[in-house]
């Protein structure tokens, strides 16, 4: 892998750990897309107007997939981008090594934490 490889910076914990915030801050200070699921969620929420349980899961999981889709191209076009998401380790792990795998592309995790409200 070059130096000059595109960067996916993965930025990941629970809900309410500042993710959001260290995004959009990473992604002004370093002058690179950033893409958050919650974002893609809202807009197939809003798209599909589903409102029941099991119908949301499966908007999570496709807007994970989206997610994961959109990083692929942009790390092909050699485009670095920053990714928020609670992403699940036993399965976007996974993923994400072989996205890494495939594309000549670097990869940096972060994980937020913050300590839990009473």
């Amino acid at each position: 892998m070059n130096s000059k490889a595109p960067l996916w910076l993965i930025v990941t914990g629970p809900s309410a750990a500042g993710k959001t915030t260290l995004v959009k801050r990473i992604s002004q200070d370093l002058a690179i897309p950033a893409f958050e699921k919650d974002a893609i969620k809202d807009v197939l929420y809003r798209t599909l107007s589903f409102r029941d349980n099991d119908r949301s899961r499966r908007i999570g999981l496709s807007a994970i997939n989206l997610l994961f889709a959109t990083v692929t191209q942009m790390l092909r076009a050699g485009t670095s981008l920053v990714t928020e998401a609670n992403f699940y380790r036993q399965f976007d792990s996974v993923r994400a090594a072989e996205i890494l795998k495939n594309v000549d592309a670097r990869g940096v995790q972060v994980q937020c934490s913050a300590p839990r409200r009473p």
